[in-house]
């Protein structure tokens, strides 16, 4: 397990690169899901362990790899487009990796083109959980009560805890979620059974920073609620908690929990 550490020069964020937890940091997590303050969010790390590192296309980058080679397939791109875009996925610059997952999901006509839709179903629809250790960890944080969102598009969550799906987009179940009246798998980037709800390409992070109930539903949980991320690597360049970390440390200082 990792935990995040305070940035540098005690910057009041509390989001930094992860360190390995100790017994402090195990404590204090086990506090605040005692006292119902913690929220764990899971990430693509998950949903890789939970399939044994079998299936390439629940990272963020195996996707778009795979929706590249999916519009070859499909001749809606040449093979020097391939050769252009695809070394732009092993780029260190979030700005390259963005540009060509909105050029690849652009070619692939979302978000409500039947043929998007169709290549999301493809990858996700009968991906099952194979690993009883991973799924007895999140039955586990179920078990206690710790409520559970994620940034993935597959449905593995709901699958091991036998919970609902519930979509940003859904503002009465999502708050319900929020005041913990029912149980559920908040999904922060969507569900790949609803393609408009995925959070893929530069529009899509776009809505995402102009969405006020987002925006809302982030903002509480990160000013009154312990965030625990597992499985998460490189949430943190992410447009949408680079804006959430950037509104933490100008808004609430010190004053958050440390995440």
């Amino acid at each position: 397990m990792k935990t995040a550490n305070k940035t540098s020069k005690g910057s009041p964020s509390r989001y930094a690169g992860s360190i390995p937890a100790g017994a402090e940091d195990i404590t204090r997590i086990k506090e605040s899901a005692s006292k119902n303050e913690l929220v764990v969010v899971i990430g693509t790390g998950v949903s890789i362990a939970l399939t044994n590192g079998k299936i390439p296309t629940l990272s963020w980058k195996g996707l778009i790899q795979n929706g590249f080679e999916y519009a070859l397939k499909k001749a809606l791109i040449t093979p020097s487009q391939l050769s252009i875009w695809i070394p732009h996925l092993d780029s260190p610059d979030i700005a390259d990796l963005l540009g060509a997952a909105e050029f690849i999901t652009h070619k692939l006509s979302s978000p409500n083109d039947d043929l998007y839709a169709r290549w999301l179903e493809i990858n996700f629809k009968h991906v099952r959980a194979t690993n009883e250790d991973m799924k007895q960890a999140l039955r586990t944080l179920q078990n206690a009560g710790v409520p559970l969102c994620t940034l993935n598009y597959d449905r593995l969550l709901e699958e091991v805890t036998g919970l609902n799906t519930v979509n940003i987009s859904d503002t009465p179940r999502v708050t319900e979620w929020m005041r913990r009246e029912s149980a559920g798998i908040l999904h922060l980037h969507g569900s790949w059974d609803v393609p408009a709800s995925c959070i893929l390409g530069l529009r899509d992070y776009e809505t995402t920073r102009s969405n006020d109930l987002r925006d809302l539903i982030q903002r509480s949980l990160g000013s009154f609620k312990r965030l625990l991320f597992v499985g998460c690597g490189d949430t943190f360049a992410d447009p949408n908690f680079s804006c959430l970390i950037s509104w933490l440390r100008a808004k609430m200082k010190s004053a958050s929990p440390q995440h």
